[in-house]
């Protein structure tokens, strides 16, 4: 696994994606952290919905029908969840009201730039902080 706390110890997406491809893997996850995003966006459905839409298009993964979107959950762990099926696996995500924070993980048996979907969400939900990493599936 390759994780990536700060800029100083993150591998370029594009040797991720060469590694991906060189050594044949299966798939590539990666899970990306955020921190204290604008709650009023993550407690929106129509913004988290556009989110997923935005995303898979950024990263070029075509959509497999429409994501389900709930919002469930029971103090520190109300707020929404997500699944997006795509064509190549899927996309998860689990937003946390209260404390603001949001985690997404990307899956897929197609290559993506780690670190650009990182910094995609975490403009997207005006996240203070994000910390991500990505293992790859043989």
């Amino acid at each position: 696994m390759v994780q990536c706390v700060s800029e100083e110890d993150c591998v370029p997406d594009e040797e991720l994606m060469a590694y991906f491809t060189d050594e044949k893997m299966w798939g590539m996850e990666t899970f990306v952290n955020l921190y204290e995003c604008d709650r009023e966006l993550i407690s929106d459905e129509n913004y988290v919905r556009k989110y997923i839409v935005e995303l898979c298009n950024f990263i070029k993964m075509k959509r497999y029908g429409e994501p389900i979107i709930e919002k469930f959950g029971e103090g520190d762990l109300f707020g929404f969840s997500f699944v997006q099926l795509i064509y190549t696996s899927s996309l998860v995500g689990h937003c946390v009201e209260k404390t603001g924070d949001m985690y997404v993980d990307v899956f897929s048996c197609k290559e993506f730039p780690p670190s650009a979907v990182a910094e995609f969400s975490k403009n997207f939900f005006k996240a203070k902080d994000v910390k991500y990493g990505t293992l790859f599936r043989e």
